[in-house]
């Protein structure tokens, strides 16, 4: 890549809440090593994004929507995203292809690389956080080891066993949402037998009225979710980052799946730190053994240095090297636009824009 075009910002477009915190600590450690960089949200999407950039990052750091015109993209010498499956997201990448942009995604959590939606197999190169990431995407190349960002402040924390155990609902976007009150009946259920306090946590788009089960509900985000963390002593939850998160404070998790839902992420064996369970009898099991042999702080390095924490380096200055070394190579693939990419563009952002007018036409925005 060329001085001049090295010279222009970084752009990082997000599309939530939880994508800004992903993202913001590695533009941080570019900006220490002198690189400029832009903030942009999607056009189509936006689940808090600009109200959490306008949290931390000046007015001037913002350029608004996204455009999908070669001039406004051309502004800038690569695109860092966290979400590269999205219809409007795969079409950014495909223009910027066209262009000689290189496209970054960053893996944003614990997320399914093996379902349809071939997650982080659209960006030209991809930061992710651990070996069990890297291997599940053994069918592309372009990857680097970085460790997450999110997570590089949370410490292992001594753990109060007799706090509540926290129940993560987090029934989201119609997957598995049929399940969701099974599921919680059977976990809360278990707790009461297992004489244990019961807080549940609520994803911030969960839109369940989850009152029913007599139990504290707290509705979190991503600025309140790790203190909540902290004042529990086991999470139960089905397919969540939190399993991570959670280890990553030193509280023990359980994956509770009594509904046999397909994961595509290997959270590896059950172990110290994570307990595995399918029925409300397995998850007795757990929870009784989890209070009776509590793991020790080095069961909780070990599984994080496979998944989220593989180097003494931090995920974000990790991150800002790879994505610096990969603007500095300049692009294989950009430039080299595949037969159909303009008319895949058009498909892509023709669904973004009718799926805008019927969910107005239904007052859902």
């Amino acid at each position: 890549m060329s001085s001049d075009r090295q010279a222009l910002p970084i752009l990082f477009v997000t599309a939530s809440d939880t994508l800004v915190r992903l993202l913001l600590p590695i533009a941080a450690a570019l900006e220490q090593a002198q690189r400029r960089i832009a903030f942009a949200k999607l056009q189509f999407t936006d689940e808090a994004a600009e109200f959490e950039l306008a949290q931390h990052r000046p007015r001037s750091d913002y350029v608004g929507s996204v455009r999908h015109q070669a001039a406004w993209l051309l502004k800038y010498s690569a695109i860092v995203m966290g979400n590269d499956w999205g219809r409007e997201a795969r079409a950014l990448i495909l223009l910027a292809r066209r262009l000689g942009l290189p496209t970054i995604c960053v893996q944003e959590s614990v997320i399914n690389f093996t379902d349809a939606m071939r997650r982080m197999r659209y960006a030209e190169h991809v930061l992710v956080q651990g070996a069990v990431s890297a291997r599940m995407l053994a069918d592309r190349d372009r990857i680097s080891i970085t460790g997450n960002p999110r997570y590089e402040n949370l410490a292992i924390e001594p753990q109060d066993t007799a706090a509540d155990v926290l129940l993560n609902c987090n029934f989201t976007y119609g997957v598995e949402e049929d399940k969701r009150h099974v599921w919680l009946k059977a976990a809360v259920e278990a707790c009461d037998a297992t004489a244990r306090a019961v807080t549940i946590l609520q994803h911030p788009r969960d839109v369940a009225d989850l009152s029913v089960y007599g139990k504290p509900v707290i509705r979190t985000n991503a600025g309140t979710i790790h203190d909540r963390l902290r004042g529990g002593s086991v999470v139960v939850t089905r397919f969540s980052s939190l399993i991570h998160e959670a280890i990553a404070l030193g509280r023990p998790a359980v994956y509770f799946n009594p509904h046999q839902e397909s994961v595509g992420y290997d959270f590896g064996p059950t172990c110290a730190v994570l307990r595995r369970a399918t029925s409300r009898a397995e998850l007795e099991s757990a929870l009784g053994s989890l209070r009776d042999a509590p793991p020790a702080h080095a069961d909780f390095e070990a599984y994080l240095r496979d998944h989220i924490r593989p180097l003494e380096t931090l995920p974000s200055l990790a991150g800002a090297q790879a994505i610096a070394s990969i603007c500095a190579a300049g692009t294989a693939a950009a430039g080299t636009p595949a037969g159909g990419d303009a008319l895949r563009r058009l498909g892509l952002l023709s669904y973004c824009i009718a799926e805008k007018f019927y969910l107005l036409a239904r007052g859902r925005l």
